[in-house]
């Protein structure tokens, strides 16, 4: 009787698990944010599924472990599913931590595989006084969509470079990377000596590209934002005075706007009380707390700044960009010429024999070596022999378009050649 009773499905309280269901699952929208679609999925009852999409939720959206014990939660759950038991906070914690585990389990087995990574990292002291490391890995997943993962975010004894690097060779072996692409920090000398003593042990593994030429990346935005932090120093007052008076982010965009308006201005300051009044509001020790309106030797110093911010905000002329992007077509043309050394890639030529890279290279001196030009011929190869399959509907027409090679590049590296 009693076991009959464990399993009976008519007594309120017992758990089917072996019942599946028909419902909608919320599916991002691709290259929309924040816009979703429903796709009709087979559902399962599990508790411990929701558990996991539980402490995601947590995670994800930053919210602190009690907030499954608020009322609301409670009874958002009830009807939503009365079946689960509504999980502690000290439970969530738990699953936080094991869905971490799980995940990191699962980024492992990934980088055991050979993936090459490049890495940002960058340190910083809190107010308690205490050093911070932060490690982030970027990579390209064999589906083509960019990743980023945190690997560490830890407590380091000190900001010396060799501490530095020694922090960031020990994560990586605790990940189990081996091929390391770039590694880009701010312009700190300490990053120097960080990224030499990173540089000779990965070379010692065979872990770097090209020798290391393209392994230590300066963070141009931080160069940059240092010189107009110290273009800043002079005028902060002035630039002050009309952030308080503009309420704006952008300090070039501020100021260009801003200095048009300078007459309407000093005419708010002198007819607009409720605009005076605001300025000469005083805290409770008596001084000022908001700086302001700006005046005639402020607009000086915003024309003046928004000159040399200018230079900044339109760096690059036509000629300057060309340039740049020769040297960065000339660094990517060194990293596939890397990549295509030690890799075959098959051609569909008339006689079935696969090419290689190299030896096409090598082989003829009126085709000079181009890894673009011989990736170009080989998809446009590829796409001859598409367009030689019969098509039978319309949706093969339209799939089997030449036109559209740019959409489909993707899909012949990853293997559809």
């Amino acid at each position: 009787m009693w076991a009959h009773i464990l399993k009976c499905k008519k007594i309120p309280g017992v758990i089917d698990t072996s019942q599946t269901t028909l419902s909608f699952q919320a599916k991002k929208t691709g290259g929309v944010e924040g816009e979703f679609s429903n796709e009709l999925v087979v559902a399962k009852f599990s508790i411990e599924r929701i558990q996991m999409a539980l402490a995601r939720m947590i995670i994800v959206d930053e919210l602190p472990f009690r907030f499954v014990e608020h009322d609301g939660f409670i009874y958002f759950m009830g009807v939503v599913e009365p079946r689960f038991p509504v999980p502690s906070r000290l439970t969530v914690a738990r699953d936080c931590i094991k869905l971490w585990f799980r995940e990191r389990e699962k980024l492992i087995s990934y980088m055991k595989l050979g993936q090459r990574v490049s890495l940002t990292t960058d340190t910083w002291t809190s107010i308690q006084n205490l050093n911070y490391m932060c490690l982030t890995c970027h990579y390209i997943d064999g589906d083509w969509t960019y990743q980023k993962r945190i690997l560490n975010f830890c407590i380091v004894p000190n900001h010396k470079g060799e501490t530095i690097g020694k922090t960031i060779e020990r994560c990586l072996n605790d990940w189990g990377i081996k091929m390391v692409i770039t590694v880009t920090v701010d312009n700190a000398k300490s990053n120097d000596v960080a990224l030499d003593y990173l540089k000779k042990k990965l070379e010692m593994k065979d872990g770097c590209m090209l020798g290391g030429q393209f392994l230590h990346m300066r963070c141009a935005a931080h160069i940059l934002n240092l010189i107009v932090q110290e273009g800043l120093k002079g005028i902060h007052n002035s630039i002050v005075k009309v952030r308080n008076v503009v309420r704006w982010n952008s300090t070039y965009l501020m100021l260009e706007a801003a200095e048009k308006f300078e007459t309407a201005f000093d005419r708010m300051h002198e007819e607009d009380v409720e605009f005076s009044s605001y300025f000469m509001e005083v805290d409770g020790n008596g001084k000022q707390k908001h700086i302001g309106p700006p005046k005639g030797e402020d607009w000086v110093n915003v024309r003046m700044f928004c000159n040399f911010l200018r230079l900044f905000y339109e760096w690059y002329s036509k000629e300057k960009a060309g340039f740049a992007l020769k040297l960065v077509r000339d660094a990517l043309d060194k990293l596939y010429a890397h990549y295509a050394k030690g890799t075959e890639l098959s051609s569909a030529s008339g006689n079935g024999q696969a090419t290689n890279v190299g030896s096409l290279i090598e082989s003829s001196a009126s085709f000079p070596y181009d890894p673009w030009k011989i990736a170009s011929h080989e998809f446009d190869e590829h796409i001859a022999t598409e367009d030689d399959n019969e098509c039978t509907t319309d949706v093969d027409k339209y799939l089997n378009e030449a036109s559209e090679k740019i959409g489909r590049v993707l899909i012949f590296w990853l293997g559809g050649r």
